[in-house]
């Protein structure tokens, strides 16, 4: 169970359903609140904004799989509690289950994110197989929740079975949440040199543009069913294949072949096959950008996390005020800016290893 093949299966199911049930939750239950669109904000703030914070406290506590359990937890019971309370047309209400809701999606990727950078051992595989789920998660959780037609409760039971795996993890981890064996105490944080600071800086503006773009790109073909389905399908598989092919190839090559690639596809993005590539080749990247942050920030990977989550944060707002420009040149040109970022950044991480 804690092989690091079972650590990712696990970890990667419960990114699937944790995303599913927010979705779900916003899009489903929330979805006649008058105030809904000031829900999102609060919710992405929360879900990804706080993992900053919550990741450096992670980072100090080292019970990862409680932090994830925890996360599970919030996002199980909370919108399950509003649900069968009825509670549905209280500004209260309806704002403190957001926030909860929120926090629940931020803790378990703190600590999910922290686990599977621990157990990669310096492969960047189980990281891009861990976060591609949630984008499956996302879009079914949305489809559903707008159709209305799935039994709320099962999901967030599936979550309560993974609060309850994650605790026994935990149990034979340490022996609780405070006792058994606890792990030495960390070292107060060091800021790393100019030149990282510099590169992760670098890495920040990266996963913005990354996420400016997923959240602007429109197609005329990914209004068709089958054109929305290989659109995630392209994110999806993306990001896997992105950290099995550093593994393979090293990180820099896999940089430079997707990053090219995708600017080559997003030129012809209008017809439907390029548009899947491109969205393919750009997102190989993620659990490169990831896995670099973490090496700079070496003992504070959850706080490393957590700035590239708020990176994404900060690449939602244009889109969430109404900005909608899209167009092929503009992906392009989105992919080129990243190719020069990333590389700068990488160029200035290698000093740091020589």
């Amino acid at each position: 169970m804690n092989g690091q093949r079972a650590v990712t299966a696990i970890y990667g199911t419960l990114h699937f359903f944790v995303d599913f049930c927010c979705a779900f939750f916003l899009l489903g239950m929330l979805s006649e609140s008058e105030n809904l669109y000031y829900y999102f904000l609060i919710y992405n703030f929360c879900a990804f904004a706080l993992q900053m914070p919550f990741g450096l406290l992670a980072d100090r506590w080292k019970r990862n799989n409680l932090v994830a359990a925890a996360g599970c937890l919030l996002t199980a019971t909370i919108p399950l509690i509003y649900g069968l309370t009825g509670m549905r047309h209280g500004f209260g209400a309806e704002m403190g289950a957001v926030v909860l809701t929120g926090l629940g999606n931020c803790l378990f990727h703190v600590g999910g994110g922290i686990e599977i950078l621990e157990k990669g051992k310096g492969k960047l595989s189980p990281l891009g197989i861990f976060v591609s789920p949630g984008a499956i998660g996302i879009f079914l959780g949305s489809l559903f929740g707008k159709a209305d037609v799935v039994p709320y409760a099962f999901p967030y039971f599936i979550l309560l079975v993974g609060t309850g795996l994650l605790l026994y993890r935990s149990k034979e981890m340490y022996g609780g949440v405070s006792g058994g064996n606890k792990p030495s105490a960390i070292e107060p944080m060091t800021f790393p040199g100019k030149s990282c600071l510099i590169a992760l800086l670098c890495f920040f503006f990266v996963v913005v543009l990354r996420s400016h773009l997923g959240m602007v790109y429109s197609f005329p073909w990914k209004k068709e069913i089958a054109g929305g389905i290989l659109g995630l399908m392209g994110v999806v598989f993306g990001k896997a294949w992105g950290g099995i092919l550093a593994d393979k190839f090293g990180m820099q090559k896999t940089m430079l072949f997707s990053m090219v690639f995708s600017m080559l596809c997003f030129c012809f993005s209008g017809h439907m096959i390029f548009g899947v590539l491109g969205l393919f080749f750009f997102n190989m990247t993620m659990p490169i950008t990831l896995y670099l942050a973490a090496d700079i920030l070496e003992r504070y990977r959850g706080f490393a996390f957590g700035i590239l989550t708020f990176a994404i944060f900060i690449g939602y707002l244009p889109a969430y005020f109404g900005y909608r420009a899209s167009t092929p040149a503009l992906f392009a040109g989105i992919g080129f800016c990243s190719l020069i970022i990333l590389e700068a950044g990488y160029g200035l991480m290698r000093k740091k290893h020589e």
